[in-house]
């Protein structure tokens, strides 16, 4: 199955790129698609598990538009991810790697594709309010989520710098090859990934509706966010180490390929332990706080 919305053979043939390559290419960008497509059909129909508000939630224009620009910024990046990444070189690691589940080997894919679906259905619930036929559930469904996507989106960003954007081995093997042959990768890579801090930021302060209570005072919006810290915290937790035994299986699979360079100095599994020991004390210790104090700063600003 292809799903081809965008015809850029011709592109990579001037590159010089195979046929081959090009096929392989319209494959993993099919399969972004589908990927997307189908993560985005359960997380719609998730929603109708998440009880509505016992409050009434009113329609305004101005959340909606926020919504709505984040939505337009994530499918930006989802595009440019989708068609501005090359052919993955033959049998280089990212070629192994891709064999069997394509793009989603990256948490780069998983990440965009959560924070584009997250985006799309805020504004899907928002703009619904505004209509006769509002998604209560789906509105709550999107604020009850909104702080492990935001700690997902601005993590794609950081960890991107720290250990691709600004690291030896990666810019050696899969950003030079590529700028030397005429592709802008570096401007690509960028888009791809550095959105996200900024949509994230943008959606918990501006976008998402703020804790509303009849009496708010500091005492009982630290309890709400401290019950939103430990959901988010056991979300971040489950998903940080179904990464990682995800690229292990992977790995396993496609002849002990791994996504990024970085990853092959971990040749025990103390190493990939602590790896991923560290990555959840980034998310849920460091990341996860300024997204905490974000709406926070949210709620005060709206009283």
């Amino acid at each position: 199955m292809r799903v081809v919305l965008i015809n850029t053979r011709s592109y990579w043939r001037k590159i010089g790129c195979g046929e081959d390559e090009i096929d392989l290419k319209e494959k993993l960008s099919s399969m972004s698609f589908v990927g997307f497509l189908l993560f985005f059909s359960i997380a719609l129909g998730s929603a109708n598990y998440f009880e509505a508000a016992n409050f009434v939630q009113v329609f305004c224009m101005r959340r909606m538009f926020g919504a709505l620009i984040n939505a337009i910024l994530m499918v930006c990046a989802f595009l440019v991810d989708v068609y501005g990444q090359p052919p993955p070189i033959p049998n280089s690691d990212i070629f192994h790697v891709t064999k069997i589940i394509g793009p989603f080997s990256f948490f780069t894919k998983q990440a965009i594709t959560i924070q584009t679906t997250h985006s799309l259905l805020s504004f899907l619930a928002e703009a619904s309010l505004g209509t006769k036929w509002p998604l209560f559930a789906l509105l709550e469904a999107v604020h009850e989520t909104a702080t492990p996507v935001a700690v997902i989106g601005i993590s794609l960003t950081l960890l991107f710098l720290r250990l691709n954007w600004f690291e030896s081995n990666w810019r050696k093997e899969a950003l030079y090859p590529w700028l030397r042959r005429g592709v802008p990768l570096g401007t690509i890579a960028l888009v791809g990934h550095l959105l996200s801090f900024p949509v994230a930021f943008f959606d918990v302060l501006f976008v998402k509706r703020p804790i509303t209570m009849t009496q708010l005072t500091n005492r009982n919006v630290a309890t709400i966010l401290l019950i939103d810290a430990r959901r988010s915290a056991f979300f971040l937790f489950l998903y940080n180490y179904f990464f990682v035994g995800f690229t292990l299986l992977n790995a396993k699979f496609n002849g002990g390929y791994f996504p990024y360079p970085f990853m092959r100095a971990f040749d025990t599994s103390k190493k990939w332990f602590l790896f991923s020991l560290v990555i959840l004390i980034f998310t849920t210790l460091f990341v996860m706080p300024i997204v905490l104090v974000i709406k926070f700063l949210s709620t005060r600003m709206s009283q």
